[in-house]
């Protein structure tokens, strides 16, 4: 005669069911959450070096002789001077453009041309609590 039946759960099995699953769940969601933020910080990035990309086009594009900051405007500008842009998310973007003349180290006044200018882009935008940016240069060179 049997009579030990097994039908059903025990108490302990259930016990160890529901422990397994608290382990695993949160688990599960902070994965998914860090998986979420890498993926909208690295999105972010790529919107802010397509702007400085973008700026520094048209600056190659505008050329040596005409190229300053007010000819390469990009997005709104503020009270200060300084360009923001809304990314499609509602973020901002903070441009900061500018041009100087490029002389290579060591150069002495006497020797100083006006041949090359430089383009610096950069691009500042929120992550989080922080912000990160993005900096690119070019040369252009007198024709």
């Amino acid at each position: 005669m049997n009579l030990k039946k097994n039908k059903g759960y025990a108490g302990i099995d259930i016990s160890i069911s529901i422990i397994i699953i608290l382990i695993f769940i949160p688990t599960i969601f902070a994965i998914t959450y860090n998986i979420q933020a890498l993926n909208s910080e690295t999105q972010r990035e790529g919107i802010a070096l397509n702007i400085a990309t973008a700026i520094l086009e048209k600056a190659k594009a505008i050329g040596y002789e005409n190229v300053s900051v007010s000819g390469i405007s990009y997005g709104t500008i503020d009270h200060e001077g300084v360009y923001y842009h809304i990314g499609p998310n509602k973020e901002h973007y903070k441009i900061e453009i500018s041009v100087s003349n490029y002389y290579p180290e060591g150069t002495v006044d006497s020797e100083k041309k006006d041949l090359i200018k430089k383009v610096n882009a950069k691009v500042t935008y929120p992550v989080g609590n922080t912000e990160k940016k993005v900096e690119i240069s070019t040369a252009l060179i007198k024709d």
